[in-house]
């Protein structure tokens, strides 16, 4: 999967807790740095920490959705203040809006909801940040 978000104690912090589970996670800090790392392999899953990511949170969504190759891939959205992001994006499928934890178990729960599956080697994750 790939993690998106700019703050760097929220990213290893989360990143760290995914990977104890046996999840591997790629990390970016913004939109261009996602979409290089996205080209390399098709993830399994995208969260965008939207309100710490760099540059504008919504052209992030913007690029992410746009790009072919991620298609059918879901791509969750946690911000602070989901409302008007849902209004921007409510029609886009495979983009899921929830409201920000700072939590790495809250981002555990969301992973697991969509049974995305650690892969048989735990401990497994990359990381990288382009």
């Amino acid at each position: 999967m790939i993690l998106v978000v700019g703050t760097p104690h929220l990213l290893e912090a989360a990143s760290a807790r995914l990977e104890r589970e046996g999840y591997a996670v790629t990390v970016a800090r913004d939109a261009e740095a996602a979409a290089c790392v996205a080209s390399l392999s098709r993830p399994a899953l995208i969260v965008l920490e939207l309100d710490t990511v760099r540059g504008d949170g919504l052209e992030v969504c913007r690029v992410l959705t746009a790009l072919p190759d991620l298609a059918g891939v879901p791509l969750v959205v946690s911000s602070a203040t989901p409302e008007p992001l849902r209004e921007v994006v409510g029609g886009t499928p495979d983009v899921h809006v929830v409201r920000a934890s700072s939590r790495p178990d809250a981002l555990l729960r969301i992973v697991r909801g969509f049974h995305i599956r650690p892969p048989a080697d735990r401990g497994a994750g990359r990381r990288s940040d382009p």
